[in-house]
């Protein structure tokens, strides 16, 4: 299954241990202080890189 979504549901779903695979695309924009990917979690998630691309306009994507 594909959840597509913001920090509080990857949050939420990575809490009860929910997610198998992370796909993580980064778009280049500045918003000053910048914000948690998922909040606050009760253990760290160790992501090891599978595979990562990069693209003209600066977006990067990295699944794990």
């Amino acid at each position: 299954m594909i959840v597509s979504g913001g920090g509080q549901s990857a949050g939420a779903l990575a809490a009860a241990d929910l997610i198998d695979g992370y796909c993580l695309l980064v778009q280049p924009l500045v918003l000053g202080q910048g914000r948690a990917l998922v909040g606050q979690l009760p253990d760290a998630r160790h992501l090891n890189p599978i595979e990562a691309q990069s693209f003209p306009s600066g977006i990067f994507v990295q699944h794990t």
